[in-house]
């Protein structure tokens, strides 16, 4: 079995940041990028489009 890490997140809703505090303690602070939507969008119109290729077999 693989061994498992649980964390809380917390979302800073005027900053935008999230902050992640692990199992032991430890915290840290990442920041919601510009970038993400955009690969939200390709990963979503790829998904797409492979499924539209299975269906017109």
């Amino acid at each position: 079995m693989t061994k498992t890490n649980s964390a809380t997140v917390a979302r800073s809703a005027n900053a935008g940041k999230f902050t992640v505090r692990k199992e032991g303690g430890d915290t840290s602070e990442h920041a919601s990028g510009k970038k993400t939507p955009k690969v939200v969008r390709s990963s979503i119109s790829k998904n797409r489009d492979a499924l539209q290729r299975l269906a017109n077999r």
